[in-house]
């Protein structure tokens, strides 16, 4: 699906717009030093695709981990 966004006159997927507003806004609240806590219902691996790459990847600012499943070992 692409979606047309007249204000930045931008041709974005709207699943790529989601996981880009999201990370920028988490790296804004990151260097402010919060604390932070995601929960995402994603229906899927989101290891396989861009949202789980850029919250976890030790090369960007967020470094996040998914705790359940290391919790429960699922």
């Amino acid at each position: 699906m692409i979606c047309f966004n007249k204000k930045e006159d931008d041709i974005k997927c709207p699943r790529t717009r989601f996981r880009d507003n999201l990370v920028k806004q988490l790296e804004t609240w990151k260097e402010e030093e919060n604390e932070i806590i995601v929960c995402l219902d994603a229906n899927e691996n989101i290891y396989d695709k861009g949202i789980g790459k850029a919250l976890t990847s030790i090369n960007r600012l967020l470094d996040m981990s998914e705790v359940v499943g290391d919790h429960t070992g699922k």
